[in-house]
């Protein structure tokens, strides 16, 4: 794993072991794994430059 991924899943797992009551683990992954995904996608060129 990259740091920023282990960075976000660290978070999660803090969060939830601070206050398991306020943390949905399922919703909040997902929404990692769409963030993560996301950022792999790749972006098309805006202008080629000569």
């Amino acid at each position: 794993m990259t740091y920023c991924t282990d960075a976000l899943v660290n978070g999660l797992i803090l969060n939830y072991i601070i206050d398991p009551a306020t943390v949905d683990l399922t919703t909040e992954a997902e929404q990692i794994a769409q963030l993560l995904w996301q950022g792999l996608r790749p972006v098309a060129p805006t202008e080629r430059r000569p």
